[in-house]
């Protein structure tokens, strides 16, 4: 979405409004670092302030934390959620078709799905996470971080990823809340 200008132009706004933006980084594997993208995605001349969610492998396979081969990668991405192997429900508008792990009397409105994926699953992880730091600020009666404090606290106490295409970090909510949490 920082791609379109429009889109740009309202995470800039709402993050400059203290709304916390979580954007998915996007599928087909693009390196956002590339030159045709004209800096777009280069925070050091065009930050909106959102948190750019790239996708990994999930921490059960034998590659955890690494870039898929689908998701866009770059130094731009913030943080990382799982990109494959997303239990969801299927949202009973398929007739079933995804339902590959729970189909209780055919009844599509009930089923669940293991098989989904990309940026998009990827990115409500992140946005766990987030919600997660937030509410325990509030409850301890601190301040909610304002949204680049959030992003310069996920990027700073995730777990790396691995490998040369950089997809972000996986956020560690324990470390998250020990850093940031409590101050």
């Amino acid at each position: 979405m920082s791609y379109d200008a429009a889109a740009w132009d309202a995470i800039a706004d709402a993050v400059d409004a203290g709304i916390v933006v979580i954007e998915p980084g996007g599928n087909g594997g693009l390196d956002l670092d590339d030159p045709s993208f004209d800096g777009v995605f280069d925070r050091r001349t065009n930050d909106h302030g959102g948190i750019l969610v790239g996708g990994g492998y999930p921490s059960t396979s034998r590659r955890p934390r690494a870039w898929t081969g689908g998701s866009s990668y770059g130094s731009r991405l913030d943080a990382q959620g799982w990109y494959t192997g997303i239990v969801t429900a299927t949202g009973g508008d398929d007739d079933g078709i995804w339902a590959d792990l729970y189909f209780p009397d055919a009844d599509p409105h009930r089923a669940y799905t293991q098989s989904f994926g990309g940026t998009s699953g990827a990115s409500p992880m992140v946005a766990a996470a987030a919600a997660c730091m937030q509410s325990v600020r509030r409850a301890r009666g601190l301040d909610v971080l304002t949204p680049r404090e959030l992003r310069s606290a996920i990027r700073s106490t995730g777990t790396p990823g691995v490998g040369e295409r950089p997809i972000g970090a996986q956020p560690d909510v324990r470390r998250l809340l020990r850093d940031w949490g409590l101050r």
